[in-house]
């Protein structure tokens, strides 16, 4: 029911972002972040990509006038977790947390309305988003260390 009562913009986002997200998660794929960010950026141009989650990208963020920043930004976080990148700082950190999860609140908030130029409200968005993914790697810490995955010095 919840679905329902997002409004439409909203309600294709959060279907792009579970497909793109899954799209360019399996490492089977092939998808290089470099390919991935030439898929979008064709995608942000108006240009078919053969993908229905790279063109519902392209289609949300031109509705919604999403700045592209935030886009590229997310898959900067995506390019860290392929390479294999740790952070070694409480700076390292938060730049981690801002590209994975604080580039999608800022993303979220501009879907609901905030405007793009609206500085302040999209650092507090941009904070809430990484304040959830501190949250998660708090969660996750013994099944990350498991799996040979440190996000915390």
């Amino acid at each position: 029911m919840a679905p329902l009562l997002l409004v439409p913009p909203l309600r294709r986002y959060c279907g792009w972002a579970g497909s793109w997200r899954g799209q360019v998660g399996r490492r089977r794929s092939g998808r290089t972040p470099a390919r991935i960010a030439d898929l979008t950026t064709l995608a942000l141009e108006g240009q078919a990509t053969g993908d229905r989650a790279f063109d519902a990208l392209g289609s949300v963020a031109r509705e919604c006038a999403i700045p592209h920043k935030y886009i590229y930004d997310l898959i900067e976080g995506f390019a860290l977790d392929a390479s294999g990148w740790h952070p070694r700082t409480e700076q390292d950190l938060l730049k981690y947390c801002y590209h994975v999860a604080g580039a999608v609140g800022c993303m979220m908030a501009i879907i609901m309305g905030v405007d793009p130029d609206d500085e302040a409200t999209l650092e507090r968005a941009a904070d809430l988003g990484k304040a959830f993914q501190l949250a998660n790697i708090a969660r996750d810490i013994s099944e990350d260390d498991a799996a040979g995955r440190l996000l915390h010095s």
